[in-house]
């Protein structure tokens, strides 16, 4: 009787297994569906499909753990339109997986002005590990597509990235890092609201008293943006 047991179990496992359905990413990672799913509600559906095996191995973690906020721009100009903000609206968010932190910036319509933006990430009370990736994701063609071109700055309390907003449409932005310690992360991201040099994109510092409690430009810079509020999230 036992013997029977444990062939039908066996059986039972073995049938599971075989039945249990797997997604394969754009990238060729296979990721069962249901975890899939859960991923991209997280993270969102470009950074899923094209995701790395260095960035999947990193993230495929207990997801019952990971902390996400998000701040949506349209909900703020709902309440107060008057606001300098861009009204072509866009949402940043910052995902807690461990220790590696993921900043996104989504459009929500396609922005009128395409210069060099900045994303700029400020680290209080800890260390920058390693930046993992930076990719700026569009739609040509129908086809979704990313770019990995992006000037970087680092310092002793974060980092940021300064690049040519695409000209294409379905514009998002992801970042993605490890930190040490526990603390603070602040996210920032800042539209050019007009013409930028690639100069002038990249001279700033981070401190909270820059846009976003991030990005300190000089030189009177920080005109060229649309000062949209930064983020954060504890670790």
């Amino acid at each position: 009787m036992k013997k029977l047991l444990l062939l039908f179990l066996l059986m039972f496992f073995s049938i599971s297994h075989v039945f249990a359905k797997n997604i394969q990413t754009y990238s060729g990672i296979e990721i069962e569906e249901n975890k899939y799913y859960s991923l991209v509600e997280i993270y969102g559906d470009n950074y899923i499909n094209f995701i790395t095996e260095d960035e999947y191995k990193l993230i495929n973690n207990d997801l019952s753990t990971v902390t996400k906020v998000e701040y949506d721009e349209e909900s703020l100009d709902a309440i107060r339109p008057l606001t300098s903000f861009s009204t072509s609206y866009k949402t940043i968010s910052l995902i807690s997986n461990n220790n590696v932190i993921t900043a996104r910036l989504k459009w929500k319509q396609n922005p009128k002005i395409r210069s060099y933006d900045v994303f700029g990430i400020r680290l209080h009370g800890l260390t920058l590990g390693r930046i993992i990736s930076f990719k700026q994701f569009y739609t040509e063609n129908g086809e979704t597509k990313y770019s990995t071109s992006t000037t970087q700055k680092t310092f002793n309390n974060g980092f940021g990235e300064s690049f040519l907003l695409s000209n294409k449409s379905d514009l998002e932005t992801v970042v993605t890092f490890t930190v040490n310690g526990s603390g603070k992360v602040f996210a920032s991201y800042q539209h050019a609201t007009t013409n930028v040099s690639l100069s002038d994109s990249t001279n700033y510092s981070l401190s909270e008293l820059g846009l976003g409690n991030v990005i300190q430009f000089n030189n009177g810079i920080a005109e060229k943006y649309d000062r949209m509020p930064g983020i954060n999230i504890s670790i």
